[in-house]
């Protein structure tokens, strides 16, 4: 009983880190966050966890989880009207956990449906996208920002992909851009040098 009691203690105190005072952003531990800044993200955050049954967020999240998760976000963000209802920046949005900590979340939350999320929590309607076209013959996904990290897919030139989020890495070229993408041959980074954006209305962040 006395463990229970600690908890409660825990998530009641004011200065505890699931308790938010400012408009921040969404994440996914296998988690969805709500916003952060240059100070410790975890007091600036409202994260929504999930259980999957792949200890490496390798599957996906079932039909039920989705449902819920846009309902609960939609609440989150009505009583938190300052959450932008997009992609996170400097400014607020959503992300996934991996945005905080590339190093040791960059595979939270793993494959997730952020097109119908987006769509959903928006109320069908379309929000602003980054996308971009590959120009290398071949090109590895890394779990991290660098080429010395592990792949953990791959993309051919030509493929279209959804850029997720943008995070300084290792210099490529003289790009030390890197992306954020979750596609079907993998979910991970990938050079910004070998990314041709598209011309369309696209959130700052992308270029």
């Amino acid at each position: 009983m006395s463990h229970y009691r600690g908890i409660l203690r825990h998530y009641t105190n004011p200065v505890s880190s699931i308790v938010f005072k400012r408009n921040v952003r969404i994440i996914f531990f296998f988690q969805l966050t709500i916003g952060w800044g240059p100070e410790n993200p975890n007091l600036i955050t409202i994260s929504i966890e999930h259980v999957k049954s792949s200890t490496d967020n390798s599957n996906e999240i079932t039909e039920a989880q989705k449902a819920a998760t846009i309902a609960l976000s939609k609440n989150i963000i009505a009583r938190n009207p300052g959450i932008k209802k997009a992609w996170a920046d400097s400014t607020g949005g959503i992300t996934g956990h991996y945005s905080i900590s590339p190093i040791s979340r960059e595979r939270c939350p793993g494959p997730f449906p952020w097109a119908e999320y987006y769509a959903g929590i928006n109320d069908g309607n379309p929000v602003e996208q980054c996308t971009g076209t590959i120009t290398a013959d071949s090109l590895h996904i890394r779990a991290q920002p660098t080429s010395a990290s592990a792949s953990v897919g791959g993309l051919s030139k030509g493929n279209v992909v959804n850029l997720l989020s943008r995070a300084e890495g290792e210099n490529v070229g003289g790009n030390s851009g890197w992306f954020y993408v979750n596609t079907s041959s993998g979910a991970g980074y990938i050079s910004g040098y070998y990314v041709s954006i598209h011309n369309q209305p696209s959130p700052p962040w992308c270029y």
